[in-house]
């Protein structure tokens, strides 16, 4: 009876030892596709982000850099704004945060849930032009990849993918008053 409770903790062990050292998602991973807006923006936006900073067990799932990489890159390929900035020459700030990352059950099936906080506000930052908080839930399985860390990392991919189209799709629809 030894052997089995030995196998059990065994296999206990190497599960959270894998959930303790998930990688960072790629941007490329966060990438929504077939984004639909319904109107194009006039103006120029200026994007910041803040990534999990260090949910999952000290891990950095989710970077700013890789969150910004990925919003930059989902707001140009929608056409949503005019253009995207990296200077204090905007007409907008896009500010997205993750505020939760789920720890996902260490099996097959990893599913990951992500709540973001999405603000525009005004070049000036004085004036918030609209704040939403966005929940979605990204999965993966065996045959996205056999190693349980990288499905891991494209669950949590697609979580913040979904979350990236949501909120784009929602900004779209604003009405802004000039």
């Amino acid at each position: 009876m030894r052997i089995p409770t030995l196998a059990v903790a065994t296999l206990a062990l190497v599960s959270l030892a894998a959930s303790c050292s998930a990688p960072t998602a790629s941007s490329t991973d966060m990438l929504p596709i077939g984004l639909v807006i319904d109107q194009k923006l006039d103006g120029v936006v200026r994007i910041e982000a803040e990534g999990s900073g260090g949910m999952g067990f000290g891990n950095e799932r989710v970077s700013a850099s890789n969150l910004e990489t990925a919003t930059r890159q989902a707001v140009l390929d929608s056409g949503l704004f005019r253009a995207v900035s990296d200077s204090s020459d905007c007409d907008y700030v896009l500010k997205v945060r993750v505020a939760k990352l789920s720890d996902p059950e260490p099996d097959l099936f990893p599913e990951v849930e992500a709540a973001m906080v999405w603000r525009m506000t005004n070049a000036a930052g004085d004036r918030v032009l609209w704040e939403h908080t966005i929940q979605t839930t990204g999965k993966a399985d065996p045959d996205d990849h056999l190693d349980y860390q990288a499905r891991e990392s494209i669950a949590t991919g697609r979580a913040v993918a979904k979350n990236l189209a949501q909120g784009i799709e929602r900004i779209s629809k604003l009405q802004f008053d000039d």
